[in-house]
């Protein structure tokens, strides 16, 4: 059995940010969560605001949307013992130096198939089971 729990809407828009240790912040039009009871995972799809103005990983310029790279999911840590995993079009800018780019999401290091939470996580289990 699978549920669907779409965010609420304003105005016809939603609007949210999602940010991380490392202190940016994406704009978020949409937001969808859904429980797979029996695969035992959550799915969090996010969908970032194509009006926004976004920055080059690269030179740090704003610039506007251009368009979505592929499809990209991201494990993140277990909500109530179920596998989460973090999906979303990144959106890129047409950069006037480095060309089309991918901007950095705040949930994850570029390349990156894990959240930062979850590294974090696996970091600090690694380090605790070291032996002298």
């Amino acid at each position: 059995m699978n549920y669907a729990f779409p965010m609420e809407e304003s105005d016809g828009k939603q609007q949210r940010a999602l940010s991380a240790d490392t202190g940016s912040i994406l704009a978020l039009e949409r937001v969808d969560v859904r429980l797979e009871v029996e695969g035992q995972a959550v799915h969090i799809s996010l969908e970032q605001d194509s009006e926004s103005r976004f920055r080059c990983p690269k030179c740090d310029r704003e610039y506007g949307y251009y368009d979505y790279a592929p499809g990209r999911t991201w494990r993140h840590l277990n909500i109530c013992q179920f596998q989460t995993l973090v999906h979303a079009r990144v959106p890129r800018v047409n950069c006037e130096e480095h060309g089309v780019v991918q901007v950095q999401v705040p949930w994850a290091e570029p390349h990156g198939r894990f959240t930062i939470l979850m590294e974090r996580f696996v970091i600090d289990v690694l380090l605790a089971c070291q032996t002298a």
